[in-house]
């Protein structure tokens, strides 16, 4: 039941040690891309990508075996991540890689192009705990999610300027949210 006014946020934990099944490539998209490949744009107009590019976060994506792009994913390693759903930021104790605004774009949802994104690209960075999160009423990235080999480790309910974290497991995944001005 949606409660106007209270968001909730689910936050999952690699715990895969094999590949979901498509098989194909990962792409690293780096920002003279822009130049030859405008269709990002239609996704993530510019500005929202030369933010994100000076925070330090890459963009990935899947191309399938026509080599069109079909699935995109941001990416970081910090110990802090904005959640903009919640307007607050995950602080963490150290250094996650944190996946998030992944989009599959209309005519290649369903097929396994996000599960097989994310658990590729989880799969290459398993230094540091791999964690990706989605709203709770995203059942499609939920269920993708699920399918990559991540698991549920928390709940995360915002009103207002309150935020619950509530754990669901041993996962060893320790965070505390604070609100940035």
């Amino acid at each position: 039941m949606k409660i106007p006014g209270i968001t909730t946020i689910l936050l999952y934990h690699f715990v895969g040690k094999e590949h979901v099944s498509l098989d194909e490539s990962i792409k690293l998209f780096i920002p003279s891309d822009l130049v030859n490949n405008k269709w990002i744009l239609e996704y993530f107009p510019g500005n929202i990508c030369d933010k994100r590019w000076q925070d330090g976060n890459k963009l990935f994506y899947l191309v399938n075996k026509d080599g069109i792009p079909c699935s995109f994913a941001w990416f970081k390693n910090d110990s802090k991540h904005f959640v903009g759903e919640l307007n607050k930021t995950l602080i963490f104790p150290y250094k996650v890689n944190c996946f998030f605004d992944c989009i599959t774009p209309i005519k290649y949802r369903g097929q396994g192009y996000y599960p097989t994104l994310i658990n590729k690209l989880s799969m290459k960075e398993l230094i540091y705990p791999n964690i990706i999160y989605a709203s709770s009423s995203n059942r499609a990235s939920n269920k993708g999610i699920l399918k990559a080999k991540f698991e549920l480790t928390h709940r995360i309910f915002r009103f207002l300027d309150f935020v619950k974290i509530t754990g669901l497991n041993n996962s060893g995944i320790n965070f505390y949210a604070k609100k940035i001005s």
